[in-house]
């Protein structure tokens, strides 16, 4: 299971549950994840992410970290980061 991160007019960035850090993913050739409708600044954060099961190999690397070209992403549905919401009392 990994976090996606959409991303503002760049590659997606992955997070895998045991990792402490991001890689950059690409998504299999034609696939748009659910209910994304473009990510430009007027897209709030939080309807960036996605939780999803995926399958891919390293491709290399870029800005520094792994980069993944994603094979199968299955199980796909958006989240807020438990990270992102506000506490209130």
């Amino acid at each position: 299971m990994v976090l996606i991160f959409a991303g503002y007019e760049q590659r997606p960035m992955m997070f895998p549950v045991a990792c402490d850090g991001g890689v950059t993913a690409d998504l299999p050739d034609g696939m748009v994840l659910p209910g994304y409708r473009g990510a430009d600044s007027n897209v709030p954060p939080e309807h960036l992410f996605y939780e999803a099961h995926v399958d891919g190999v390293v491709s290399g690397f870029a800005f520094g970290r792994p980069s993944v070209g994603l094979k199968h992403v299955t199980k796909a549905r958006q989240v807020e980061p438990g990270w992102m919401r506000k506490n209130v009392p």
